[in-house]
């Protein structure tokens, strides 16, 4: 939906430089070029507005977020477009009206700023609330109840109401099930941390009968540095702490950049390093780089190289 109202943006915009700018702005009366040359800027704008948006976090917002909070994204996401469909114009020497461009930019912010106000409007109709309104029921402990609590209060938004607590430890599974079907709650957030894992077996399979949707939250430990993930083994769901960074295209274009100017130094300081490797031949027995074995990325070993600044059997020595 968002591509499609960022391409009906660029016809928008060419539609107001063309009409709207040419009548009533009789001083900026340049002539504009038909938009059938500017239907290229599709293969742009299509597949790249949505990843822009996902890359300032509009997808990851609360389903009714505050309006400030969704136009700050909708500006900066609509800027980066039409700044990044100028460079691209740019680069590929595509000669088109720009005042289009940034027009883009303007008719794209209203045009999702408008989609987003008739979300809302649906959102809180009474129809909308029927078909996206979570009706939770928070199970676990007392205190690990009050805290999941504490969070969705500040953090959830209207989008989920919160209908009852119970605490396995104390309760039945006769208790839960009745309070699905006397709250009419459509999922059960189950918080795992100090409840017996037998009731919180028992718990799902209610859920799974009463055709209840059951979130399990598996804060089971406290780690200093982990990251917590969620994957994978076999078709059974793992948790998976990990310190260091996951792959990611962040690592893949740092890698690629460590290489190009590591390259480009070594290329530059060669005759530099040459007298360097030079003197040492000259002045001392031995090789001129010393090579050890030392611990990197993620743990794997690799061989480093330097130039050699003792003499060859200093460690003996």
């Amino acid at each position: 939906m968002d591509a499609t109202l960022f391409a009906l943006a660029l016809w928008m915009a060419h539609l107001l430089r063309s009409a709207w700018v040419g009548d009533f702005l009789w001083w900026y009366n340049s002539p504009i070029d038909e938009f059938a040359k500017f239907t290229g800027l599709f293969l742009i704008i299509i597949p790249c507005a949505p990843l822009v948006l996902e890359w300032q976090g509009f997808y990851r917002r609360p389903l009714l977020a505050s309006r400030g909070e969704t136009a700050w994204i909708l500006f900066k996401s609509c800027l980066l477009v039409t700044v990044g469909v100028i460079l691209m114009m740019f680069l590929f020497r595509i000669t088109l009206a720009r005042s289009v461009i940034i027009l883009l930019g303007a008719v794209g912010f209203i045009l999702l700023t408008v989609k987003e106000e008739l979300l809302r409007w649906g959102y809180r109709s009474k129809f909308g609330k029927l078909q996206t309104q979570k009706r939770m029921i928070l199970v676990g402990s007392r205190e690990d109840t009050q805290r999941m609590r504490a969070d969705m209060r500040d953090k959830s938004g209207a989008d989920m109401e919160i209908l009852a607590e119970l605490d396995l430890n104390e309760s039945t599974i006769e208790q839960l099930v009745r309070l699905m079907h006397e709250r009419s709650a459509n999922g059960v957030i189950i918080n795992a941390r100090h409840t017996y894992f037998g009731q919180v077996e028992k718990a799902i399979q209610a859920c799974e009968l009463e055709g209840v949707e059951a979130w399990l939250v598996a804060d089971f430990f406290r780690t200093q540095i982990s990251h917590t993930t969620l994957d994978d083994f076999y078709g059974r769901p793992v948790l998976v702490f990990r310190s260091v960074p996951e792959a990611s295209w962040q690592g893949l274009i740092k890698l690629v950049v460590d290489l190009a100017v590591a390259a480009t130094l070594l290329l530059i300081l060669s005759p530099a390093l040459l007298v360097v490797a030079v003197l040492i031949k000259l002045t001392s027995r031995g090789a001129i780089f010393f090579r050890q074995q030392r611990c990197g990325l993620n743990g794997q070993p690799f061989t480093m190289l330097k130039f050699r600044s003792m003499v060859t059997d200093a460690e003996q020595r």
